[in-house]
């Protein structure tokens, strides 16, 4: 799976669609923050110094605009979150990577959440996450 790290060349402003622009957002904010955000073949990801990262893979076509957001630490996976709406996966990534809890913000998205195929349910929190 190969990294490329923010910043890289992007589609100009005016051949972006909202996608786009949420996804240039997110990297962005991640950057400002001084992590480390990348996109990679599945989706969008950031890394802290403290050893968060927040993973942002997509589970649907672009259109339907569904994504799985994935909380981990540096020794494990935390929490996975399936919401509709990129803008809200990645205020949940940036939400992870500031520090707050996978539970606090899982409740905080209620309304995006939503359960795919097959799942068990639209979020998992992973004991002694």
């Amino acid at each position: 799976m190969e990294k490329k790290y923010w910043p890289f060349e992007v589609l100009p402003p005016a051949q972006r669609n909202a996608l786009h622009s949420a996804q240039i957002d997110f990297m962005e904010a991640a950057y400002r923050e001084g992590w480390r955000p990348y996109k990679y073949t599945f989706g969008y990801s950031a890394e802290t110094e403290d050893g968060r990262e927040a993973s942002i893979i997509q589970r649907s076509t672009p259109s339907q605009n569904k994504w799985e957001v994935v909380f981990c630490t540096s020794e494990k996976r935390v929490a996975t979150a399936f919401l509709s709406g990129f803008q809200f996966a990645a205020e949940a990534a940036l939400r992870w990577l500031k520090g707050e809890e996978a539970d606090a913000i899982i409740s905080g998205c209620k309304d995006h959440l939503f359960s795919p195929k097959g799942a068990k349910g639209s979020f998992t929190i992973l004991p002694d996450g």
